[in-house]
């Protein structure tokens, strides 16, 4: 069975594997009309699921009710009001070899905004139980407010109760590369090549920074052979300074995009990482 809804969902009854529709999302070039007329037809969309939809739930989230899916994906953060945002299923495969249902969520602070403070998207298979983090995009005038670790707190504890074992993504743009590497997400070690760019530009720095003093030799030597050794996971690699405080392993990370696996199980050494990072916010 296969269900995409679009903007408006579909009778799953009627559906076909050739069934697809766009799925629009909020772009700074949108006229004010034309974000209220999306705003408009998601907020419709969002009330009209079948109970195909919701049965589907159950099976990928263990989340009785489409409502109890909203509580449990929206984050408890202040600046996000349930009552105004709007979550909606993309589209759902429910096949002997394939089970994945792809759903976004578009977070806002007030029903009159035009636009979300947050988007999320999530693609969850359960066929696997690694759920793929597609998409977590927070408005420029709101960062830096702990809405991006707030949210992903409370979809892992989500992922963890509905039997997920990992969460995958792709950490595309330089300001989330060292954000998920201390929200402690290492290296897929099914994409070696993304951790050796890593490390061959993390060795230039620390070449340049012996070279002029700023790092010695010895902490140098050691470093490399953690990181060619594949034995400094990301968030450690992060962290990497010279004398002087100039972070080269942020410089190194920023380098290139990178795909990052976080383990669900609890030994998995980042959540020590995450839980010293979110105990900031």
């Amino acid at each position: 069975m296969i269900f995409s809804s679009g903007v408006l969902p579909l009778d799953p009854h009627n559906m076909t594997s050739s069934a697809t529709t766009a799925n629009p999302t909020f772009t700074a070039t949108m006229s004010p009309p034309e974000k209220d007329a999306l705003l408009e037809a998601l907020r419709k969309a969002q009330i009209n699921y079948t109970p195909y939809v919701e049965q589907m739930l159950v099976d990928f989230t263990g989340c009785a009710t489409f409502a109890d899916f909203k509580r449990s994906v929206f984050s408890s953060h202040p600046l996000v009001n349930p009552e105004f945002s709007l979550l909606l299923i993309d589209h759902i495969k429910n096949t002997p070899k394939v089970k994945k249902l792809l759903f976004r969520a578009l977070l806002f602070t007030q029903r009159e905004d035009t636009r979300p403070i947050v988007q999320v998207s999530r693609t969850l298979d359960r066929h696997n139980n690694v759920v793929h983090h597609n998409l977590l995009r927070v408005r420029s005038d709101v960062r830096r407010q702990g809405l991006a670790t707030a949210i992903s707190m409370s979809h892992e504890e989500l992922w963890k109760r509905s039997g997920y074992h990992a969460i995958k993504l792709v950490a595309a743009k330089e300001e989330g590369r060292t954000f998920w590497a201390l929200q402690g997400y290492d290296f897929d070690p099914a994409y070696q090549s993304d951790r050796q760019a890593i490390v061959r530009a993390l060795l230039r720095y620390m070449d340049h920074a012996v070279e002029e003093g700023d790092l010695d030799v010895d902490a140098a030597n050691l470093l490399r052979q953690l990181a060619l050794s594949g034995e400094l996971p990301a968030w450690d690699l992060q962290l990497v300074e010279t004398k002087s405080g100039d972070n080269i392993g942020r410089k190194a990370m920023a380098q290139a995009e990178w795909r990052g696996i976080k383990k669900l199980e609890p030994t998995w050494p980042g959540h020590q990482q995450a839980a010293k990072q979110r105990s900031r916010v």
